[in-house]
């Protein structure tokens, strides 16, 4: 399907240098030859044009479904910067957008062949630096190449209520004894591993047997760690920040935010009603 446009086109070139070269003389095929020219003009700016957004458009929607999905992959999602997706998005959109405005003013006989060559050389340009900046990342940060991966479906998954109970207990044993979560960078494949369970199971597991994202789960899990350090002696010296780290938060916002989310007050509200 991909490649269907480029097979249409070389088949309609080839027809056409077939007939440009043995039957030009003939007025007839000079004609047809004619049309076959104004088909091909007009029919792969259409097509290019359409080929070009439709495939923007898809990326917007896997970086969008990603994101949604973050929860539900990492204990951990503010250092995981997707910016450098949005750049690439934004350029290749606006390397489509001159293109195509280039195409619809000389269509249309609003354009001057000055104005036209400035709009093609700030396409070009953009497309060089920012093939400069793909190339830099390449070879400087290859890791984000690997491909961006999503949460599997539900939707055909054979896990019974008996087993989702079962991979909750071997959980909440395992969360208990080891305490996984005081690690920031703790992922869901890193306790799938621990547990023996596929991915797709435990994922499950954590939505349908305790209503939560993974995301979510984890830090529910560091939020009633800090509040037993908050009550214990060996830890009144300590700040709040300072408990927070050690319990597997990386930020002092994203522990205030999620403290403030999962008992309805801020640290420092729920220390001081603790002391009093």
């Amino acid at each position: 399907m991909h490649a269907f446009p480029f097979v249409f086109f070389v088949v309609i070139m080839l027809v056409q240098y077939y007939l440009h070269h043995y039957d030009l003389q003939l007025k007839s095929v000079w004609n047809l030859k004619e049309q076959i020219d104004s088909v091909r003009n007009w029919g792969y700016h259409i097509v290019l044009h359409l080929q070009i957004i439709s495939y923007i458009i898809a990326s917007i929607v896997v970086l969008v479904r990603y994101r949604r999905t973050l929860k539900d992959l990492y204990s951990s999602i503010e250092r995981i910067d997707l910016s450098w997706c949005n750049l690439l998005l934004i350029a290749f959109a606006t390397m489509w957008f001159l293109d195509f405005l280039n195409w619809i003013l000389g269509i249309s006989h609003l354009s001057s062949p000055t104005s036209s060559y400035w709009i093609y050389i700030s396409s070009i340009f953009i497309n060089l630096v920012f093939t400069l900046i793909v190339t830099y990342k390449g070879l400087a940060q290859s890791a984000i190449f690997w491909g961006i991966q999503g949460t599997p479906k539900y939707a055909t998954s054979r896990l019974e209520p008996s087993e989702c109970d079962a991979i909750i207990r071997k959980l909440t044993i395992l969360i208990e004894t080891e305490k996984p979560y005081l690690s920031p960078s703790l992922s869901i494949e890193d306790l799938s591993k621990k547990l023996n369970i596929s991915v797709k199971n435990l994922s499950q597991a954590i939505h349908t047997g305790l209503n939560q994202n993974f995301y979510d789960f984890i830090n529910t899990c560091r939020i009633e760690e800090i509040k037993k350090r908050i009550h214990d002696e060996q830890h009144k010296n300590f700040t709040l920040l300072a408990i927070a780290l050690d319990s597997g938060f990386n930020s002092k916002s994203v522990f205030n935010a999620a403290f403030k989310k999962h008992t309805d007050m801020t640290p420092k509200e729920y220390k001081r009603l603790q002391v009093s």
